[in-house]
This record gives structure tokens, C-alpha cells and sequence, in this order.
């Protein structure tokens, strides 16, 4: 019950984010968008910080992966800014969100073992999307670029994929 509560919630969240991301791209552009959004999350994060301290045993060994999660996240929100400001929220955000099967198919590329099912629903997943975003658009939006949101969602998705994975691999080295 409580995995479906946080399902709920997540999906929330990440709509909720889709929508005002789309409008702040289509108000401001892209990377203002993204610059505010960094902005107000760097003012809520910095007093959390100052007052937690530094973790006892972070390393700086794997700065590579703390270099690849911080950049696959931000070029990731600019990809995507830039996507909604010319395609429909309803074909960018499923686009983003195989983020997750991006970033197990690295991990299976890079050696790490997938269930057949869990292989299987990766599959589902990418033809269900590619589905949606190929299908023809009886109400087109005004300056509309859907070849053009579909490329730029499609390396958000990926470089977000990168990011995932790369935190993923700090998952040992973080508190």
C-alpha cells in the first residue's frame, strides 16, 4: 500500500512538474527556466546543508560520478525546458520519463544482470512511447515543433538516464 501511495505521489510530482516547466519555457525560454528552477533549489538546499554538515566518509573518489549525475541532471532540465516549449506536455513527459529504462539498459550495457521480465517491460515501455509520439495530432499548439520536442526529449531522456545512473553509483559512497 504505502509503494502505491508514493506511486501516486511521484506521478503527481512529476506532472506537476511537466506542466510548470512547460509553461516557464514557454514564457521565459529554456534556460531561464532552468536557471530559476537551480536558483530557488540552491536557496531551499544551502541552509539544510550549512546545517547538516559535511557527511563523516564522503570521499572524493568517484567525483567523476558526482561530475556526470550533477551534469546528466542539468543538461537533462535544459533538454527538456527546451522541448516543452515547442511539443505537448502529453508526448515530452513520457518521453522523459524513460529515463529509468535508460538508465537499467547502461547498467545492463555496463555489465549488471536485468530480469527477462524486467528486459521485457523496458521493451513495452519504449514501443508504447514511440507509439505515442509517432501518432498524428488532430489539434496541433500554436509554433508547434513536434519533430523537434520529440529529438530534444528523447536526449533529455538520456542524458537524464546518465545522471540516474551515475547517482546510482554513488548509492555506496553517499550517507
Amino acid at each position: 500500500m504505502v509503494s502505491i501511495v508514493f506511486g501516486l505521489a511521484t506521478a503527481v510530482f512529476f506532472a506537476a512538474g511537466s506542466l510548470t516547466a512547460s509553461r516557464g519555457s514557454r514564457l521565459i525560454g529554456a534556460y531561464s527556466t532552468v536557471a530559476w528552477a537551480m536558483l530557488i533549489g540552491l536557496v531551499i538546499t544551502i541552509p539544510l546543508v550549512l546545517i547538516a554538515g559535511t557527511p563523516s566518509g564522503l570521499v572524493g573518489t568517484n567525483s567523476l560520478w558526482w561530475a556526470a549525475a550533477g551534469v546528466g541532471n542539468v543538461t537533462g532540465l535544459v533538454f527538456a525546458a527546451s522541448a516543452f516549449r515547442v511539443g505537448k506536455v502529453g508526448v515530452i513527459a513520457p518521453i522523459l520519463a524513460t529515463e529509468g529504462a535508460i538508465a537499467a539498459t547502461i547498467a545492463a550495457i555496463l555489465g549488471e544482470s536485468i530480469a527477462p521480465l524486467a528486459a521485457f517491460v523496458l521493451l513495452v515501455i519504449v514501443g508504447g512511447v514511440s507509439l505515442a509520439a509517432m501518432g498524428k495530432d488532430p489539434a496541433p499548439i500554436p509554433n508547434e515543433r513536434p519533430v523537434l520536442a520529440g529529438i530534444l526529449a528523447t536526449c533529455g531522456a538520456l542524458v537524464f538516464g546518465v545522471g540516474l545512473y551515475a547517482t546510482g553509483n554513488l548509492s555506496d559512497e553517499l550517507p
